[in-house]
């Protein structure tokens, strides 16, 4: 992020873009990530958010929606899709038995 960028992201209060989150980046310790210009990635995260109006300039998402927290997985945890979300905690690495 550009110094710029970084400062006047820490001025001012954002909330995340995502339905029904209500993550702000005074409050909380996730990391908030602008929409990228890219327009392909760009209509990718807003048909995933589900909303209907276009983000503006000052739209985030909050890393809380994004696999691992990283903005490169792409958002794909929300409220919509919560219980839909697979958790396999034991097939960590070096637990399961090949044949």
């Amino acid at each position: 992020m550009h110094l710029v960028a970084e400062i006047e992201f820490l001025v001012k209060m954002v909330q995340c873009w995502a339905p029904d989150c209500k993550h702000y980046n005074v409050r909380e310790t996730c990391r908030f990530f602008r929409f990228p210009k890219d327009q392909k990635t760009r209509n990718r995260w807003i048909k995933l958010t589900r909303r209907t109006v276009e983000p503006g300039p000052g739209a985030y998402l909050c890393s809380c929606h994004f696999v691992d927290g990283k903005k490169d997985n792409g958002p794909t945890l929300f409220a919509y899709n919560k219980d839909k979300q697979l958790k396999f905690s034991f097939l960590k690495r070096g637990h399961v038995k090949r044949m």
